[in-house]
């Protein structure tokens, strides 16, 4: 059987930053009359500690006030072009009328093996690399014992084939200058640029923008003197401009307070199919010629992936097996976006006495072989972009006899960009259960408006991911730390037996709600306790839940929306039903994406499907059907500010499967 989820969430920093545009040194070929007019050429852009420097050809990176300690600064080269970018070259800078380097005595080169002299050159970065590249320290090592008595910055020289910005010309040099100024102004821009992914053209999203002098680094006051959007625009709009010119302080060490001015961004499309936007922010200073550059989108670039079994059957399944099995599994990129697969790990730690696993790079040509991610040859994070896959294959050592090995499950983290886990369950010895809740929120929060005594019910579901069947042996619901009279949610039916559940199953848990005993200015929080038989362990566990009520005070609420049954016509067995929450509505707030606020759970199914779902992230997330039949879903959405949240009410949606 495979399973397949699609990620709805914004991009992750890292690439966020990579990818951002112009605070980058990048490129886009245009003009015609030469090789690049194609659309195909190299890019090349330069990091400092994952932070990109600020112009084209040149950028500055200052080590601060490093104090007796020695301070290293990772300098990366990634290629987000079309075409592999040649570095013919890095050093420091030659000065022609004395013949010596631009180099300051403290400050040397750290190539971490990379390179040995200038024979190691040229060296490539092949096209869309941006997660490895070439990678190097520059290392500044004050003196000891006394004061920096040498300020020069030291100048490094990057030589390449990569195009301007606009491709219309090469970049022969990057210069980088490293400094250790007594005295610098460090303005930056918090978020260095952003996605917008959930305005419509009824509900404009609104970002705020934070200028202010780098805490770790500036040591002088600078001057804003103008923003603007670098060009005309009737979708995104500054609306909320501060008075300029405006001076920041500097920070002052040992002092929480920052000197900071903020603006807003409002993106209103002009249609509800309206996508791709973009633009630019500039934000002028007495620091820079140049401004500095927040680039905004209206869209973000989504990956997906697909889980398939080398023996579909068994899976990962090594019950009753007494000899050492291995057995795979392969992890598809299905795009259109990229995914970043970081390093796996097996889990619980008692279930690697029995369990091993090494993850492989398929040889993609005849008489290659398969390479190993074994953190020497190759390491995490692996991209892979549409098309491209890692097979991870896991080892089962039955332990000494009479020993029963325990269940686990084999943990790999997953960016697409949102971070996602993915989670392959570990079977070995005699059945056994593994019991798993949601929503996968963690908890199960509720918005009600107090004065107007709200009431609702909401589902505790509980899976059984394991093989042999879970039991049940208590359910209850803890009181508040405003006494019984305050607890604002209750069991509707708490069970008074046993309850049991078959590997595969659910279990619906409904628990009641009532706003009017939310008391003003309190947020009350209540536990909620699953008690269960472990058979491995021959003892009862507890898994704790919390339940959350907030006093929504009158506003909108959000709406789930996750379609109709008629949305989904069509849906087979084996092939992956896409179900859609983008209908949703935030209410008051807005969607943020970095928050996950959609949680999506499957609430019934056919008797003996293996399919599942439970999930927070985006939107859209894809399920696989194995059996035909009916098959229900759940969708909460919530939305939210910097200190506050808004929940919908449940919406469900029946997905109708042929054979």
């Amino acid at each position: 059987m495979k399973s397949h989820r699609t990620s709805g969430n914004a991009a992750s920093r890292g690439l966020a930053v990579i990818l951002g545009g112009a605070l980058a040194l990048s490129g886009i070929a245009v003009g015609c009359g030469n090789d690049y007019s194609t659309g195909a050429f190299p890019r090349i852009q330069v990091l400092a500690d994952e932070q990109p420097i600020q112009t084209e050809a040149a950028g500055d990176v200052s080590f601060g006030q490093a104090l007796q300690l020695s301070v290293r600064k990772q300098v990366q080269l990634i290629n987000p072009g079309s075409k592999k970018v040649t570095i013919t070259g890095i050093d420091w800078r030659l000065d022609e009328a004395t013949g010596l380097r631009d180099v300051n005595p403290y400050v040397k080169l750290d190539w971490r093996g990379l390179v040995d002299g200038e024979s190691s050159f040229p060296l490539t970065i092949n096209a869309g690399d941006v997660v490895n590249g070439v990678i190097f320290d520059v290392v500044y090592s004050p003196p000891l014992n006394k004061p920096l008595d040498d300020f020069r910055p030291s100048v490094l020289v990057i030589r390449s084939d990569a195009r301007t910005e606009d491709g219309s010309a090469p970049i022969e040099e990057v210069v980088v200058s490293f400094t250790m100024p007594q005295k610098i102004a460090a303005p930056i821009v918090n978020p260095p640029n952003y996605t917008y992914s959930n305005a419509t053209p009824t509900k404009p999203q609104t970002q705020r923008f934070t200028i202010s002098n780098n805490p770790d680094t500036g040591t002088a006051p600078f001057t804003v003197t103008a923003i603007d959007l670098d060009a005309v625009s009737n979708e995104f709009a500054i609306t909320n401009l501060p008075s300029l010119p405006k001076v920041l302080e500097a920070p002052i060490p040992g002092q929480p307070q920052i000197s900071e001015t903020t603006f807003d961004i409002t993106y209103t499309p002009q249609s509800s199919s309206s996508s791709g936007a973009t633009i630019r922010v500039r934000v002028y200073t007495d620091v820079f010629t140049e401004p500095i550059i927040v680039p905004l989108s209206s869209n973000t670039l989504l990956g997906s992936w697909e889980i398939s079994y080398f023996e579909p059957a068994k899976k990962f399944d090594f019950t009753n097996v007494n000899a050492k099995a291995c057995r795979k599994a392969n992890i598809l990129s299905l795009g259109p976006g990229p995914i970043t697969m970081r390093q796996p790990y097996i889990s619980p730690d008692e279930a690697k006495k029995a369990f091993s696993f090494v993850c492989y790079k398929p040889a993609t040509k005849p008489g290659e072989e398969d390479v190993a991610i074994d953190g020497v040859t190759k390491k995490y994070p692996q991209a892979l972009v549409n098309g491209s896959s890692i097979d991870c294959e896991v080892c089962f050592e039955p332990p000494a006899l009479g020993t029963e090995p325990s269940n686990g499950e084999l943990v790999i983290p997953l960016d697409t960009p949102a971070q996602e886990l993915l989670r392959l369950p570990l079977f070995a010895g005699a059945p056994k259960p593994k019991i798993v809740i949601g929503p996968a929120s963690l908890n199960i929060s509720i918005s009600g408006d107090a004065a107007s005594g709200d009431t609702g019910k909401r589902n505790l579901f509980i899976y059984n991911e394991g093989n042999g069947v879970l039991e049940i042996h208590g359910i209850t619901v803890g009181t508040g730390s405003s006494g019984p009279s305050g607890d604002v949610f209750s069991l509707v039916a708490p069970p008074t037996e046993v309850l049991t559940v078959a590997p595969d199953g659910v279990l619906l848990v409904e628990i009641a709600w009532d706003s009017s005993k939310i008391k003003p200015g309190k947020e009350p929080k209540q536990n909620l306790a699953v008690v269960y038989y472990d058979p491995f362990t021959a003892q009862n566990q507890t898994e704790n839940w919390q339940l959350v009520a907030r006093d929504s005070m009158g506003a909108e609420l959000p709406v789930a929306n996750a379609g109709q049954t008629s949305d989904y016509a069509g849906a087979v067995v084996g092939e992956p039903i896409l179900l859609d929450g983008s209908g949703s509505q935030p209410g008051a707030y807005e969607f943020n994406t970095k928050e996950s606020p959609y949680i999506w759970n499957l609430v019934s199914k056919p008797a003996g499907s293996q399919t599942g779902l439970n999930a927070i992230g985006g939107p859209i997330v894809s399920v696989t059907p194995d059996k035909a039949g009916a098959y229900r879903f759940e969708l909460v959405v919530f939305s939210s500010t910097d200190s506050d949240y808004l929940y919908s009410e449940p919406a469900q949606v029946q997905v109708d499967v042929a054979p």
